[in-house]
């Protein structure tokens, strides 16, 4: 028979952040992002995954891009000092 299906959608992220201990202004950090979410589909809407695994440098307190398409995504590492 016909029925609906429900899928979940959101988003994930996984950071590792690292402090270089000879520079503690650079930071390593590992990432795992996950964005889904609906699209228009043929017939219906349609869930649309996108994920990314990365490395990288760092410099505290500064934007850095790490993807630019499908869309957007920039990282800036801090320390919450409370």
């Amino acid at each position: 028979g016909e029925g609906l299906e429900f899928k979940k959608w959101g988003f994930i992220v996984n950071a590792l952040p690292v402090i270089n201990p000879n520079d503690t202004q650079i930071v390593d950090t590992q990432f795992q992002i996950e964005l889904s979410g609906p699209i228009k589909g043929e017939d219906s809407v349609d869930i649309e995954t996108w994920q990314l695994q990365n490395e990288v440098l760092t410099v505290m307190g500064k934007w850095k891009v790490i993807s630019r398409k499908p869309g957007k995504v920039s990282v800036r590492i801090t320390i919450d000092k409370n």
